[in-house]
């Protein structure tokens, strides 16, 4: 299996250690970017192999991921140079574009289609995939590989792919503005900001994992924590006053707009 990087940002990154971690030899993973230094620098670091052009990723590898910014998907996809054909697994994960656009640029390739999320980088990552027309059990197998190697990974349809930008996609953006005000709290209390940002940091993690491990709904464990007349419900009411659970859902509908948006072009 020979997989080709196009485009060499986070999410690529955390890809290819990902993959070399699996056990794929650095020199079966090739990568490309549009500026030759940091391809080289990407090259240095992994080991992988530093390629010119897209075109020349497609020409080695059957596996090509791309991985550039949705704004430059056209003018990689149709450059004269480049050539896939049924052989290539295109593995997208440019947020708001959908299949159907891909394919009319490589109308060849099998395409899947992947929201991952910046956690992908430290392998905690969230990734929800879509498989293309003509794609089998094998690309599958494929993709859950690469993905569940950097975190988990689900299987979803299209018609849901910008509700999961929205929400996983989107939204440790917006758990790391509650970690930094946490902390923020922790300091005007008279921590130092290194204490108050860890505490802060394992207290979310914390928090989390009991959801995950638990299986209770969230407003359950919440109560749990709160005592009348005690020191977490004069919190959690300064937070209902402000209105921070439909901020929050807001902020995720609109990033999920957002994605609509870019999807119809």
């Amino acid at each position: 299996m020979r997989v080709g990087f196009i485009g060499a940002g986070k999410m690529a990154k955390a890809m290819i250690r990902g993959l070399i971690s699996h056990g794929i030899a650095p020199g079966e993973i090739l990568v490309c970017t549009s500026n030759p230094v940091s391809c080289a620098a990407v090259s240095s670091e992994y080991g992988v192999r530093g390629c010119e052009s897209p075109a020349e990723v497609a020409k080695e590898a059957n596996i090509l991921v791309l991985a550039v910014k949705p704004v430059h998907v056209r003018d990689v996809l149709s450059h004269p140079d480049i050539r896939m054909n049924s052989r290539h697994l295109l593995i997208s994960v440019a947020a708001g574009i959908r299949i159907s656009t891909l394919r009319t640029y490589v109308p060849d390739a099998r395409i899947v289609r992947v929201m991952p999320n910046l956690c992908s980088a430290v392998m905690s990552g969230v990734s929800c995939y879509t498989m293309g027309d003509g794609t089998d059990s094998d690309d599958e197998k494929t993709v859950r590989m690469m993905l569940e190697s950097m975190g988990r990974a689900f299987r979803i349809e299209e018609k849901d792919m910008d509700a999961v930008s929205g929400l996983s996609g989107s939204s440790p953006a917006f758990v790391f503005m509650v970690i930094d005000a946490l902390a923020d709290g922790g300091v005007r209390m008279g921590l130092s900001e290194e204490f108050a940002l860890e505490l802060a940091a394992l207290t979310v993690e914390g928090a989390a994992r009991t959801v995950m491990g638990t299986g209770e709904d969230p407003d359950i464990l919440k109560e749990n924590v709160c005592s009348p007349g005690g020191t977490t419900i004069e919190g959690v009411k300064v937070l209902e006053e402000g209105g921070l659970r439909k901020l929050i859902s807001d902020a995720v509908v609109a990033s999920a707009r957002k994605s609509e948006r870019m999807s119809k072009g």
